[in-house]
């Protein structure tokens, strides 16, 4: 709001173009990216892969500028950029547009490979447009649903339809856990009960531990998808247990950057080929 001083009013605060442009949270970013590059490298690149990989970024890239254009950032923002946000909006929603196309075109045989990303992303809009995408339970819905995005391009590249279906879920369960225990090094430090919190974390990485431990056990998935998450349950539950404070965000991002790519070079390490 503008105020006065000695008569000579004072203009509100401009808000800076780059939180209209980039994405708030960086780690929906590598959540998106680093499972759609290695959907990518199942098969040489094509226009299909290429371009449904583009929708996908595009819908992601367009989620911050929608979101000022709703007013849901504060009035100031909405009201300073309001132009900026309609055309990156427009923009986003073409090249999302014409990407979903030519994958609905290329696996118009086999559309459930994508109808379970676009229902997730569809479902994770609603719990933005209801202003609910920032609870735990809504972030680690919004890892599957980013991450579910490598099962279309998997198979667009010529992957097994079991091998792109197990590397969307290898992904949502890693990042999921991800997730989860990093927002309970920041639930720690608020209202909710650190204890309360760590042990949430522990059960959820014991559960994902023994239930791939029985599936590989009875062949129902490869042993290699059972090791290829081990060290993401390693990070979960180092995060978990670790006395570390929401200042240390930033080395723990890099971290959990890192564990992501050992996760996802060895989780196309054993479903490629």
């Amino acid at each position: 709001m503008a105020t006065t001083f000695f008569g000579l009013q004072n203009l509100p605060r401009p808000v800076p173009v780059r939180k209209v442009v980039l994405p708030r949270e960086h780690g929906a970013t590598a959540q998106l990216l680093v499972p759609l590059a290695c959907a990518l490298g199942f098969g040489p690149p094509h226009l299909a892969s290429v371009g449904l990989s583009l929708a996908a970024t595009a819908g992601l890239l367009g989620h911050e500028p929608l979101m000022v254009l709703l007013g849901h950032r504060g009035l100031r923002a909405q009201t300073q950029h309001r132009q900026l946000a309609s055309r990156l909006v427009a923009g986003c929603a073409t090249v999302a547009g014409v990407g979903f196309a030519l994958g609905v075109l290329a696996l118009r045989r086999e559309l459930s490979f994508l109808a379970v990303p676009a229902g997730l992303s569809l479902a994770l809009l609603g719990l933005a447009f209801s202003k609910r995408e920032h609870s735990t339970p809504a972030e680690a819905f919004a890892a599957v649903a980013l991450s579910s995005w490598a099962v279309p391009v998997a198979r667009l590249g010529g992957a097994h339809p079991r091998a792109a279906w197990l590397l969307g879920a290898g992904f949502a369960i890693a990042f999921g856990l991800a997730t989860v225990a990093v927002r309970a090094v920041i639930a720690s430090h608020k209202r909710t009960p650190r204890l309360a919190t760590r042990n949430a974390t522990v059960a959820l990485v014991v559960i994902a531990f023994a239930g791939l431990r029985a599936l590989a056990a009875t062949g129902r998935v490869p042993f290699g998808f059972e090791v290829a998450l081990w060290p993401m349950e390693a990070f979960a539950l180092a995060t978990a247990l670790g006395d570390l404070h929401p200042r240390q965000m930033v080395p723990l991002g890099f971290a959990n950057l890192s564990v992501s790519l050992l996760v996802a070079a060895l989780l196309f390490h054993t479903l490629h080929g």
